[in-house]
C-alpha cells in the first residue's frame, strides 16, 4: 500500500488531481487496476490518504518543535514556523493537502471516519503549546482572558492562510512579493503580542 501512496503522491505533484488516475498508479507499478482499487475504493479515499500522510508529518514536526519550546509564546512560534517550514520549496505538496481536505464530492469527500483519523492530529499538533500557554496563565506570565486552545488553533490558521494565498498567487504566476521568512516573522510577532501583552 506504502507504494501506491508513494506514486499517487508523485502523480498528484507532477500532474495535480486531474492526472491522477488508477490507470496511471497501477502501469507504475506493474500491477492490475483492481489491485489499486483493493487498498482504495475510489480516487477521492486515495486522495484523502495522501494528503493525510502530508497532514501526519506535519504534526510530528510540529509536535517535536512545541515540546521543545521553553514557553507558551515560544510554542506558538513553533506552531507558525513549523506549518510553513513544512511545506517550503513544497507548495504543491500543500496543494495536495487542499485537494485531499476538501468537501468536493467530485474529488475528495470527507467522511466521519476520514474526521475521526485527523482529529487526534490536531491534538498532536496544538497539545504542547496550549499546554505550555495553559502553565504560564497558571503562572500568572500571561492574562487569564486568553483561551490556549483557541490562540494555538489560531496560530495554525495563521499559517495555513499565508500558505493557501501561497498557494494561489505562485500558480498563477505572480508570486508574493515577501519572503516566507518576512511574513512568518510577523505572524510571530503578533502572536507574541497576544501572549505578552495580553492584546486581544
Amino acid at each position: 500500500m506504502q507504494d501506491i501512496l508513494k506514486v499517487a503522491r508523485e502523480l498528484l505533484m507532477r500532474k495535480g488531481v486531474e492526472g491522477l488516475t488508477f490507470e496511471a498508479v497501477a502501469e507504475q507499478l506493474s500491477l492490475t487496476k483492481p489491485a489499486v482499487f483493493h487498498y482504495f475504493d475510489s480516487k477521492a479515499a486515495l486522495v484523502f490518504a495522501v494528503a493525510l500522510g502530508e497532514f501526519e508529518d506535519m504534526a510530528h514536526r510540529i509536535h517535536a518543535a512545541t515540546v521543545e519550546a521553553p514557553d507558551g509564546a515560544s510554542a506558538l512560534e513553533a506552531v507558525i514556523r513549523g506549518t510553513v517550514l513544512h511545506f517550503h520549496g513544497r507548495i504543491d505538496a500543500f496543494r495536495v493537502v487542499l485537494h485531499g481536505l476538501q468537501m468536493d464530492e467530485s474529488v475528495a469527500f470527507i467522511r466521519p471516519e476520514h474526521l475521526a483519523r485527523l482529529r487526534p492530529l490536531n491534538d498532536l499538533s496544538y497539545g504542547p503549546a496550549a499546554q505550555k500557554l495553559a502553565d504560564d496563565m497558571r503562572a500568572g506570565r500571561i492574562p487569564r482572558h486568553v483561551n490556549p486552545r483557541r490562540l494555538v488553533f489560531s496560530a495554525f490558521l495563521a499559517a495555513f492562510g499565508l500558505l493557501s494565498m501561497k498557494a494561489m498567487v505562485e500558480r498563477l504566476n505572480d508570486p508574493l512579493g515577501y519572503s516566507d521568512e518576512a511574513l512568518v516573522k510577523e505572524l510571530c510577532a503578533a502572536f507574541r503580542a497576544v501572549v505578552e501583552k495580553g492584546t486581544p
